[in-house]
């Protein structure tokens, strides 16, 4: 069972996270890598604050194994955080960026769909119906990705408004009508804030680990541009991590309910084995091959690939760790041991970052960034 729920969960997110990859490379190869850089800086802007004011209820509401809230609760909950996280994000914009585009609003847009539909897999996820979460991840990659190569010669932020509709008209008109809906309860958002607020900062803290060093790398559109292009290779190993993860909350939630910590176990080390064995082949080839897939796929070649290519491996295998038993940790509703884990990890980058600035004032600043998200990762695997 664990292994069909994992397998749909895997098909699904490979699919929408080879959308993902594939758009980067038509921007980059198409509109060039500076505007690769601010369509991931604004990504990297709003992300956090979703993630934080959403109180993450892909990961909290699977591990909900007594169905304390309604589907009405959830919907309704993620629809009023969706109002607060396009306020916040115009507020964060502001704040950082000098001026504010339209391009800013096609991508608020695309995440507040992208947020909408996180909610309605936590549902799923929830009554192990992986198969159409699985499929509508398909469907929503294909949105994401066709207007982008069909429209290459167009405006580039009227072509990511084109899918963010695409994407909110398979969100409609196929995620939502497979939902039950009762009456939500107002008593219902308070218990989700009580509970889940440990769970939100640390989402909140895991985003701000990859998006930080968008923020020290400033204005730098090609730097900006050259880091979302490596870590590209570590995020798409993340969505297979996190689909592994989120399959097996249920599973190992109930396990725990009913008192059976030793099979509880016995799936989180099945899941740890099935993502190493899942990522081992393709970041091989990224060690041996970084710099030519770097080139192939978007015509960019970056300083020090030879140490990326140790780098980028090496935060995956990290990342792997840390997710599966964060994941662990989420089901048996340790959230406060989970927030100290982040807490710990995201000090460690600042820390490192503003020290190895300090002493390498001169040198490359993306090294310098993606070296410090390395050292905050690894330390975040040791102590999860």
């Amino acid at each position: 069972m664990i292994k069909r729920f994992a397998l749909y969960s895997l098909i699904g997110s490979i699919g929408y996270s080879g959308a993902i990859w594939a758009l980067n490379i038509v921007i980059s190869r198409g509109y060039g890598v500076e505007a690769l850089g601010d369509f991931t800086l604004y990504q990297g802007i709003i992300t956090p604050i979703m993630l934080l004011l959403s109180f993450n209820l892909k990961q909290f509401v699977p591990a909900d194994s007594n169905n304390r809230w309604s589907d009405g609760d959830i919907i309704a909950f993620r629809l009023g955080s969706i109002f607060l996280i396009c306020i916040a994000s115009v507020a964060a914009v502001y704040v950082l960026k000098d001026n504010i585009g339209v391009l800013f609003f096609s991508v608020l847009f695309l995440k507040a769909i992208e947020s909408l539909s996180d909610a309605s897999y936590a549902v799923k996820f929830r009554k192990e119906h992986h198969f159409q979460v699985m499929l509508s991840k398909i469907l929503k990659g294909i949105a994401l990705l066709l207007p982008v190569i069909a429209f290459q010669n167009q405006c580039f932020s009227d072509v990511i408004f084109i899918s963010a509709v695409l994407m909110a008209f398979i969100t409609i008109v196929y995620d939502m009508p497979k939902l039950t809906f009762r009456d939500f309860r107002l008593t219902g958002f308070v218990s989700i804030i009580y509970m889940a607020l440990p769970l939100a900062i640390s989402s909140f803290i895991d985003s701000l680990l990859i998006n930080l060093p968008r923020y020290f790398l400033g204005d730098n559109s090609l730097y900006l541009g050259q880091y979302a292009i490596v870590v590209s290779f570590i995020t798409a190993a993340g969505i297979v991590i996190s689909s592994i993860g989120i399959a097996i909350l249920p599973r190992i939630g109930h396990q725990l309910v009913r008192n059976n910590p030793s099979l509880a176990i016995a799936v989180y080390l099945k899941s740890l084995l099935l993502t190493l064995l899942v990522l081992s082949i393709p970041y091989l080839l990224v060690y041996f091959y970084f710099d030519k897939l770097t080139e192939l796929l978007y015509q960019e070649k970056i300083a020090n690939s030879n140490l990326y290519s140790i780098l980028v491996p090496s935060i995956v295998f990290c990342w792997t760790l840390s997710g599966i038993n964060g994941c662990f940790l989420i089901a048996a509703k340790k959230f406060k041991c989970h927030l100290a884990t982040y807490c710990l990890s995201i000090s460690a980058l600042i820390i490192l970052y503003l020290t190895m600035s300090y002493l390498f004032e001169y040198e490359d600043d993306l090294l310098i960034s993606l070296s410090s998200y390395a050292s905050a990762v690894i330390i975040r695997a040791i102590f999860s």
